[in-house]
């Protein structure tokens, strides 16, 4: 089931200014739009599928996070590294495929090379994200949320990205 666009463009408006902008400009007719739909209807079931496998019990909020921001991360999918949707950085320990990204140093956006965890897919990489949220205690309380505004607010507290504006409350952020 798709989540109608009202949703999405609130949704993105919380979790990013640019991903809004980026929704509500395309053109509900037109192929970008489509293009959309069907990014979200590919990986939205298989982030909820893979929450219940793994045992979550929001995989519904999680479903919708996750969707979001694999939208944020990848741009719609048009900027995928190493099949790595949500941007999961690879630990120090371990290779990972390294590309540019930015990031915020000491309250400075700066470009420079990152490695990201490798996956083999799609279904891959969401099993990896699902992992990764339930491993790292700083996300205990996303995975205890209850609607997808509180899980957008815990993410943005939990430091999974270094922009300051990556989630959490926004005021005036239509686009």
């Amino acid at each position: 089931t798709v989540i109608p666009s009202p949703f999405w463009r609130m949704l993105l408006s919380r979790l990013s200014i640019t991903g809004a902008r980026l929704f509500a400009t395309c053109n509900p007719e037109g192929p970008a739009h489509w293009l959309k739909k069907e990014f979200i209807d590919k990986v939205q079931p298989l982030i909820y599928k893979e929450a219940k496998k793994q045992g979550l019990k929001n995989p519904e909020v999680i479903a919708q996070l996750g969707t979001a921001q694999a939208i944020q991360e990848t741009g719609w999918g048009k900027h995928v590294v190493g099949n790595n949707y949500f941007g999961i950085k690879a630990p120090p320990s371990k290779g990972g495929v390294t590309a540019m990204t930015e990031e915020y140093i000491n309250g400075q956006r700066v470009r420079i090379p990152q490695r990201f965890e490798g996956y083999s897919s799609l279904e891959d990489s969401v099993a990896g994200y699902i992992k990764f949220l339930k491993v790292n205690p700083r996300y205990t309380k996303v995975l205890q949320s209850t609607s997808i505004e509180e899980a957008i607010g815990r993410i943005g507290e939990s430091g999974y990205a270094t922009s300051p504006t990556y989630a959490g409350p926004k005021k005036n952020a239509e686009p």
